[in-house]
């Protein structure tokens, strides 16, 4: 199995986490501005509400002008009300072709309410947006009202000024206007980017991450106490017996045979080569074999075929056969027999012996 070079990989990780964090840390720096720390109110002191209406071009505009109109209101802590809604009663020949959806943001002291309108017009003339009131009960339950400034919007023809009937009825219609594109929604933008480079990585860079470590922990080597534990072919040859004792193959319990002679001799393999065969899958096992020099190229196919053979038994519920079974023990005492440790000779004995010899 390939594997990414482990300082490519811990370089790679670096970057996309400082990125991220960077990302992160400007976002909610830029989210908690207005949170955290929101600018004051506009009103006076003395004023407990303030409305306005507010356009976001200047006048005048000409018939069938897009007119974006916000009506704002600044309010202290403690004051209940209700947005008061702009009617045909307050628009005269204005005409309303879209009402947002109130928006709040808070304020030192208070908070600000925003509904935005988009007013449309095909009266020439100018026109006034007047009998505003709102109703609020201060934190004492009084009940007040406050009236919003009215606002004059002009709105001019699109025909040249100082012509008579015949020469407008001699001028050319000219074609439509191009529509305006949209203006960047930077908010929705930022936190798109930001989603996305979550959900990529969790989807590709925290998977390889785990991998890595995996294969990392996998591969590498690790002590094992020799002092405190039997050599590692006599505890296999044990394991051995106890499943003859079970006598799985006459009861047909195929699946807990393979999967115990499995488990025995990755155990094995696992305790004399100090590798994590136990915590491998087939593949990485498989693969990790091929690498490794201290085994036979034939032990290597053998461990190969038993292990493709456990693995269809395992998973694919094949039904291998008692002589085929018997084969596969036979492999795997065989394996152990060919690849134990040899004893170390005992030099004490070897002196003493060659002391007897001498005359």
């Amino acid at each position: 199995m390939a594997w990414f070079p482990p300082k490519l990989m811990k370089k790679v990780c670096q970057i996309l986490g400082i990125t991220f964090g960077l990302l992160l840390f400007f976002s909610l720096a830029w989210w908690s501005h207005h949170y955290l720390f929101p600018p004051p109110l506009s009103i006076a002191k003395e004023e407990p509400i303030a409305g306005r209406l507010v356009l976001e071009k200047e006048a005048p505009f000409q018939i069938g002008d897009l007119i974006q109109l916000t009506l704002e209101i600044e309010s202290r802590h403690g004051i209940s009300y209700q947005m008061p809604k702009l009617t045909t009663g307050n628009l005269g020949s204005l005409e309303i072709k879209r009402t947002g959806l109130p928006l709040e943001e808070r304020r030192r002291g208070g908070n600000l309410r925003q509904i935005h309108y988009t007013l449309t017009s095909l009266e020439v003339g100018e026109h006034e947006i007047s009998d505003l009131t709102i109703h609020y009960q201060t934190a004492a339950g009084t009940e007040k009202k406050y009236s919003i400034a009215p606002l004059k919007i002009k709105i001019k023809s699109v025909l040249p000024p100082n012509l008579s009937s015949e020469e407008l009825l001699a001028l050319q219609i000219k074609g439509a206007k191009k529509p305006l594109p949209l203006p960047p929604q930077w908010k929705y933008l930022i936190i798109g980017i930001l989603l996305t480079l979550i959900i990529c990585l969790i989807i590709f860079i925290l998977p390889k991450v785990a991998l890595f470590n995996k294969a990392k922990k996998i591969l590498e080597p690790f002590e094992i106490n020799v002092a405190a534990k039997e050599p590692a072919h006599l505890v296999a040859l044990q394991k051995l017996d106890k499943i003859k004792g079970q006598k799985y193959l006459a009861k047909g319990h195929y699946l807990q045979y393979y999967r115990d002679l499995s488990d025995c001799i990755r155990e094995y393999l696992e305790n004399r080569f100090h590798i994590r065969a136990l915590e491998m899958t087939t593949p990485e096992f498989l693969a990790h074999l091929l690498q490794n020099n201290s085994l036979s190229t034939k032990v290597k196919h053998s461990l190969q075929g038993f292990s493709e053979m456990a693995d269809l038994v395992k998973f694919a519920k094949h039904m291998p056969g008692p002589l085929q079974a018997e084969q596969d023990f036979q492999l795997i005492e065989d394996i152990i027999d060919l690849t134990k440790e040899e004893p170390a000779p005992n030099n004490n004995q070897n002196n003493h012996s060659d002391q007897k010899s001498s005359p």
